[in-house]
């Protein structure tokens, strides 16, 4: 009786064994969700979840007379010190009336404001 009992935990932990193996070999080659292939235009584009967040905060413009600092710095070639500048600005001189008011932030010169164009509001 002890030997089938034996017998059957025996064949039971193979099972098991056996089991796990074939889980392994099935999903060895199984990568990460890290990349999702785009087609636009018949043309197929590998992005990042990183870099498909970044370009849907690029597509919401942002509203720099009521963005903190650290929404600020979402916009293109906008950094920290950047970002606090314009916010002391605007603490200083009230919201800003037009976009070009911008150019009156130090290191915001014609070049980095038309980057920044497409991705501010005002309102």
């Amino acid at each position: 009786m002890k030997q089938y009992f034996y017998e059957k935990i025996t064949i039971v932990v193979l099972m098991v064994f056996l089991f796990g193996g074939v889980l392994i070999l099935l999903f060895k080659d199984q990568k990460p969700c890290a990349e999702i292939i785009i087609e636009k235009n018949g043309l197929e584009e590998k992005l990042t979840l990183k870099q498909i967040e970044k370009r849907n905060i690029e597509n919401q413009k942002i509203n720099i007379n009521k963005a903190r600092i650290d929404e600020l710095i979402l916009i293109p070639c906008v950094g920290k010190v950047v970002a606090s500048r314009i916010s002391e600005y605007r603490n200083v001189h009230g919201d800003f009336r037009a976009k070009e008011e911008l150019l009156r932030v130090e290191g915001i010169g014609e070049n980095k404001l038309t980057k920044m164009e497409e991705y501010i509001k005002l309102q």
